[in-house]
């Protein structure tokens, strides 16, 4: 129809997809879903099989450390660039009990849809129907 559907990882936070974002830099993830909280970066959720996931991290902790660094929402993307794909230490609370996991962030997942015109006669046929 003249246009093409890719799915590239999200540029950052905000990015909902539609147009590929200029500069996408790849960006590290630690494969959850996270939220700020009270001292710390709570989780909600961790996808199957992320780095997350294969250290032990569970929906529910609050990490309060990485790399025996502060951990803000604010600026866990600065920190992830910095540490990149090694193995660093998180230490997080789950429930009362302060747990030590070594995680190594990888590479974000292409799960952001993004749509370009890559035929503008076939995609004006089409609208024109």
């Amino acid at each position: 129809m003249g246009v093409s559907l890719r799915y590239l990882p999200a540029s950052d936070d905000g990015d909902n997809g539609g147009n590929p974002a200029k500069n996408r830099q790849p960006r590290l993830t630690l494969g959850a879903r996270l939220a700020d909280s009270d001292g710390g970066i709570k989780v909600l959720s961790v996808t199957h099989g992320s780095a997350a996931d294969k250290a032990g991290l569970a929906a529910g902790d609050v990490i309060v450390a990485i790399d025996g660094l502060r951990a803000r929402m604010g600026k866990l993307q600065t920190q992830l660039t910095a540490i990149g794909e090694r193995s660093v230490e998180v230490h997080a609370f789950r429930l009362d009990e302060l747990m030590t996991f070594d995680v190594t962030p990888q590479p974000a997942a292409g799960d952001t849809a993004v749509l370009e015109v890559t035929d503008p006669d076939k995609l004006k046929g089409w609208l024109e129907l």
